[in-house]
């Protein structure tokens, strides 16, 4: 025995053990002479029972001594759930259970309390019941994630907390967002759903001796901010850098700020729909903000891409007033081609500076504070300073006048659109209300030709190209539009109160905003049923009318000719019909959530009100709808979609159908190498369009095989993957270290086939 401190440990059936502890050794001595003592032990003895009162045959069961725990004893129960325990102090003890096939004991199961020595003990397993559910999204997409159970229990004796929550398990949601947790003792518990996204759910629990209430969760409508923060080469750790969420723009309704990842990637979750300000800083940086973030109301993932801190180019802006003096309090912006906006206010000597700017095209605004906003277009370079003067000593303002059949039109908005000067020169948008005698002062208002926007109040906005001259310009208004009437198809007695909108099909030229513009104009028809749009820029329209009791009625395309006068349109509503029915699987279940949307026969184009979704019982129902021929479909994400159903509804017709929903649809990869042969047992991923892993089915293991984020292809090259609803997705390849990609767009009633080339690289 090796030289130094030794214990020595007896044990024997029946007998306490008994120990001595550091026993100095010294080398080649020889110790002789000890004595261990084994005194009786007390033993513990009794059945194990299942639920229903079976005995449990081969449970480990193991004896823990107070107050650490420390294992005292073991046995296995026999046949016929018996056991018998030996060799223990006698005192309190605790008794932990170790079914057969268990790895580890379960740490729900609770421990049975036991008196040593004692006999006759009979301990009941706690009956168990698992706990089922589904979880939808509002937005009819196939809900993903997984499911958090946690066992509530009572809090400390005297404690502040009335309940904590342990997480025992984590459920990956199933097809249509169903789940089953594993059987679980009686007791209370929390599942909290939780989607790739961020979005949340979460409800209580109940398990009783009896069957378990299905658990519906339904994901919050918040949405995800993500992005990446990239930073200059001075910058070691992205883990410093601070990131806080200012909701609706104000410091006191902010989200705790975020953790930004070693590789500059962060999201932060349930954030409200609105206007936003993000606030990114790093101690000895100057801070970035990004001013009106809007988040959608529907939900879903806002990426806001690269954001640069500490780097990039910085834009120094100077704004001198009419007398060539520098001009401090005025506001400014930077706004890039997301649409992300950068806000900072000139200083004492009118300057402003806007740090980090990506390179490439981006538009400044300059709000002055006589109310005037001017915007240019600006381009940032790669990198180092660049600037941008303002200086309206030499653009002295203009006067608009705005005229209509030779009268004025107080209050008309007047906007410059592209006001372009010489060597100084910007892109001016100003945006005056004329006076009562219908003039605006527009800064900055050069001499030849402009594009001018008009918008008297309550009307649409008119553009003309037109010519200034000695810093004055006339407007004179078309009279061109469109009015009408809406009346009743059945006897043509006008419909007052009736809703008309008027839109233009054609994309408007400039930006996403003004293009916006000319969307969704609206009017009411009087008591005659008469309405109008005056003033509408020429081109072609849409006009959709609805009524009280009627259905809703939409014209082709109706063209307003410049200098033509107010085209004349006569609208005629219907009897609204009803198409209801039920949204059923394959299997014939009923299929909640699903939308159901009737369309155009001849151009696909959604009805007006015909887009619904199915309730829990998977029942739906479209009123509202216009007499004539339409085509019915059903979808739901993770299942499929249903084959067009073609219908053709009377004034006010009532009809009743179920729609079937057909599997979702396949894909089929081919992975190929250098001379287009088949590669097998290649790396698969598929992500869809957000980013997110499509669980992939192994190529050779058929039907049966697991599910996982990755796949490999079979001997022929291929990987199928069934069950996929339609978008578009990125499919990865890889083998041998190297890669390729490529995207496809499935359908779900034909699915989708992809052929992904794996080629080396080439040699120099």
């Amino acid at each position: 025995m090796p030289a130094g401190s030794r214990s020595l440990l007896a044990r024997a059936p029946g007998r306490l053990p008994a120990a001595f502890t550091r026993i100095p050794v010294a080398a080649g001595e020889e110790r002789g002479g000890l004595a261990l003592s084994l005194r009786p032990g007390a033993a513990l003895s009794g059945r194990l029972l299942d639920p229903e009162g079976r005995p449990v045959a081969d449970a480990l069961l193991t004896a823990l001594a107070p107050p650490l725990d420390a294992e005292a004893g073991r046995a296995r129960t026999a046949p016929d759930g018996t056991f018998l325990l030996e060799g223990l102090d006698r005192g309190a003890m605790r008794v932990r259970v170790l079914l057969p096939g268990e790895p580890f004991p379960d740490p729900l199961r609770p421990l049975f309390d036991a008196v040593v020595p004692s006999e006759g003990n009979e301990w009941r397993l706690p009956s168990r019941s698992p706990l089922e559910g589904i979880v939808t999204d509002p937005a009819g997409e196939e809900p993903r994630g997984f499911v958090v159970v946690a066992r509530l229990e009572r809090g400390p004796p005297g404690g502040l907390l009335l309940e904590t929550a342990r997480e025992v398990e984590r459920v990956p949601l199933g097809p249509g967002g169903a789940f089953a947790t594993r059987p679980l003792p009686e007791g209370r518990y929390r599942l909290r759903a939780e989607s790739p996204d961020g979005r949340l759910a979460a409800a209580d629990a109940e398990v009783s001796a009896g069957p378990s209430p299905r658990v519906s969760l339904v994901l919050s409508t918040g949405s995800s901010v993500r992005g990446r923060v990239v930073t200059g080469p001075l910058v070691e750790d992205l883990r410093r850098v601070s990131l806080r969420l200012l909701l609706g723009g104000k410091a006191e309704g902010g989200l705790p700020p975020a953790v930004v990842e070693e590789s500059g990637a962060f999201s932060l979750h349930g954030v409200p729909a609105g206007e936003h300000d993000l606030v990114v800083s790093l101690p000895g940086l100057a801070p970035v903000v990004l001013r009106n973030i809007v988040v959608p109301p529907e939900g879903g993932v806002l990426d806001l891409g690269d954001v640069l801190l500490g780097q990039g180019a910085t834009l120094r802006l100077r704004v001198y007033d009419g007398n060539r003096a520098p001009w401090a309090g005025v506001e400014a912006a930077v706004v890039d081609d997301a649409g992300l906006r950068r806000e900072e206010t000139t200083g004492g000597a009118g300057m402003a500076l806007f740090g980090g700017l990506a390179p490439g095209p981006h538009l400044l605004e300059v709000r002055l504070p006589t109310g005037a906003l001017l915007r240019r277009p600006i381009d940032a370079p790669a990198d180092g300073e660049f600037e941008e003067v303002l200086d309206l000593g030499l653009d002295p303002p203009g006067t608009v006048t705005v005229r209509r059949a030779g009268g004025p039109v107080p209050g008309a908005a007047v906007r410059v659109l592209d006001a372009v000067r010489g060597a100084g020169a910007y892109a001016a948008s100003a945006e005056v209300a004329a006076d009562h005698r219908g003039v605006a002062r527009v800064p900055g208002l050069p001499e030849g030709p402009v594009l001018v926007e008009v918008t008297p109040p309550g009307e649409p906005p008119v553009r003309l190209s037109l010519e200034a001259s000695r810093g004055a310009l006339e407007v004179d208004l078309p009279a061109d539009g469109i009015e009408g009437r809406v009346v009743a198809a059945a006897d043509g007695s006008p419909v007052p109160g009736a809703s008309v909108r008027a839109w233009s099909p054609e994309p408007a030229a400039g930006d996403v905003a003004e293009a916006l513009r000319l969307r969704g104009f609206t009017a009411a028809a009087d008591g005659a049923g008469r309405f109008r749009f005056p003033s509408l820029p020429a081109g072609p329209w849409v006009l959709e009318a609805s009524g009280r009791g009627l259905g809703t009625a939409r014209t082709g395309p109706v063209r307003v000719l410049r200098g033509g006068g107010a085209t004349p349109v006569e609208i005629a509503l219907a009897r609204a019909g009803r198409v209801a029915g039920t949204v059923r699987d394959g299997a014939g279940r009923p299929v909640p959530g699903a939308f159901v949307e009737a369309t155009d026969t001849a151009t696909g184009d959604l009805l007006p009100g015909g887009r619904t979704r199915a309730d829990a019982a998977g029942s739906f129902a479209l009123g509202g709808l216009a007499p004539g021929p339409l085509v019915l479909t059903a979808r739901a994400g993770g299942i499929g979609a249903s084959p067009p159903e073609p219908l053709s509804l009377a004034p006010g017709e009532e009809r009743t159908l179920d729609l079937s929903l057909l599997p979702g649809g396949t894909l089929e990869i081919l992975v190929v190498g250098p001379g287009a042969a088949p590669l097998p047992d290649a790396s698969v991923e598929v992500r869809d369009f957000l980013g997110i892993p499509v669980p992939l089915e192994e190529g050779s293991g058929g039907a049966g095989a697991p599910l996982r984020a990755e796949g490999r292809t079979g001997p022929d090259g291929r990987l199928r993957v069934p069950g996929i609803r339609a978008g578009v997705y990125r499919v990865r390849a890889w083998k041998g270290g190297v890669a390729g990609e490529s995207r496809v767009r499935l359908d779900p009633l034909h699915g989708a086939r992809t052929v992904v080339a794996i080629l080396p690289p080439e040699e120099d």
